[in-house]
């Protein structure tokens, strides 16, 4: 009996002690990919803007994300790829957000050719507050 019950202790108190990461923990990046929809809007109007692209860069790179038309008017879908943080122990991981990589940042540049260009400027923390929301920009009318 005092042996059942030394097992069980010894698990209970291995169990709590890699929870409070008293045996180590370390951060794992796993490659994941994150979708943003925005809508495009005339900032005089309040209409929606079709055929309007999305260019993405990162410092010494061009074109890191992927547009998709969702069929909406004005709405545009971009998929790009990053980092999902987990801060990982024995046995439990525990999700710490996503990281655009050793960059930390990527600029968006809407472009249509009405439009005055607008530039956008995504970090680690807008990926980790906007991820799965729809996101209104508002385009100028370009002088002519």
């Amino acid at each position: 009996m005092k042996f059942a019950s030394g097992i069980i202790l010894a698990v209970v108190l291995f169990v709590a002690g890699d929870w409070f990461g008293l045996f180590g923990t370390k951060i794992k990046q796993i490659p994941d990919f994150v979708h943003i929809v925005f809508v495009t809007r005339d900032l005089d109007t309040g209409k929606p803007i079709e055929g309007v692209h999305v260019v993405c860069t990162r410092p010494m790179s061009r074109s890191v994300c992927s547009e998709r038309l969702t069929g909406i008017p004005g709405q545009t879908e971009i998929t790009f790829g990053v980092f999902r943080n987990e801060l990982a122990s024995w046995l439990f991981s525990e999700e710490q957000g996503f990281s655009l990589g050793s960059s930390n940042e990527m600029s968006l540049s809407f472009v249509h050719p009405n439009y005055e260009r607008e530039i956008m400027f995504v970090n680690d923390d807008t990926i980790r507050f906007r991820r799965n929301q729809q996101l209104t920009i508002e385009l100028k009318k370009a002088a002519e």
